[in-house]
């Protein structure tokens, strides 16, 4: 069984090892510039991935959180 995307069918064994290799990227995006093709590479992924999509959001909302806790405007 494949997950039907408008443009290509990926096994669900290639979208797991693609979403660990997102999820890297998006770690680690909070720490560094991501190179040019890393952040292509991310960029096809989330048209194909919105369970990645949300996670990169929460990211986004962790990353903010923490940012106001330790300005000390947290809630």
């Amino acid at each position: 069984m494949s997950i039907k995307t408008d443009e290509i069918n990926i096994p669900p064994e290639n979208l797991a090892a693609s979403c660990k290799a997102a999820a890297r990227l998006m770690s680690e995006s909070r720490d560094r510039p991501l190179r040019e093709q890393e952040k292509t590479d991310l960029e096809l992924h989330w048209r194909e991935c919105q369970n990645c999509v949300r996670f990169n959001a929460q990211l986004n909302w962790l990353s903010a959180l923490a940012k106001r806790y330790a300005e000390g405007d947290a809630p």
